[in-house]
């Protein structure tokens, strides 16, 4: 996503939450969904659209906000305000 690129990625586990809408999602155990996101993915307009939404995601991705999320997760284990 960050080297504009559109994604396929499996719609189980942590992919989906961390896609965030800026990929196809297929399911892993089924070659037909993974054709059809291929398929998918070679469209021109859809790949457009979804190097646009994934440069976009993976900017959200910043070490600043992954420290401030390790923070926060702290201070709610510990319950400190």
């Amino acid at each position: 996503m960050a080297c504009g690129t559109p994604v396929m990625t499996s719609s189980t586990g942590a992919a989906p939450e961390i896609a965030g809408g800026a990929a196809i999602l297929v399911d892993p155990f089924d070659i037909n969904s993974m054709q059809e996101g291929i398929e998918r993915l070679t469209q021109p307009e859809e790949s457009t659209r979804l190097c646009g939404l994934g440069a976009e995601r993976a900017r959200s991705f910043t070490w600043s906000a992954a420290a401030e999320a390790t923070i926060e997760s702290y201070r709610q284990a510990l319950d400190v305000r």
